[in-house]
C-alpha cells in the first residue's frame, strides 16, 4: 500500500538517471533530455544528471545552466570550469 503515490523514491531517481544514461549513450537525446531532467527536478544535486544533460543540450544557455550547477555542486571540478571558459 503506498500512503504516498506522488512522493519519489530515491529509487525512481536513480533508475530515471540510468535510463536518461543509456539514452544519451544510444543518441536518444530527447529521452535522455526527459528522463534527466526528472532527476534534477527532483534532486537539484546530483552531479551526474548535470553532466549527462550538458551531453545532450544542443543550446549554449542550457549547457552553460549545466556547467554552472557542476561548478556549484562541486567546485573543484573541472570540467564545469574548462566548459564555461569555452562558452
Amino acid at each position: 500500500m503506498m500512503l504516498y503515490p506522488n512522493m519519489t523514491s530515491p529509487h525512481d531517481i536513480a533508475q530515471w538517471l540510468q535510463e536518461g544514461i543509456l539514452a544519451a549513450k544510444a543518441g536518444q537525446v530527447e529521452q535522455a533530455r526527459y528522463r534527466l531532467l526528472d532527476v534534477v527536478e527532483r534532486d537539484q544535486t546530483n552531479e551526474a544528471a548535470w553532466f549527462w544533460l550538458y551531453q545532450v543540450f544542443d543550446r549554449q544557455e542550457d549547457k552553460r545552466v549545466c556547467l554552472e550547477n557542476l561548478i556549484v555542486i562541486n567546485p573543484p571540478q573541472r570540467l564545469g570550469q574548462a566548459g564555461i571558459a569555452k562558452l
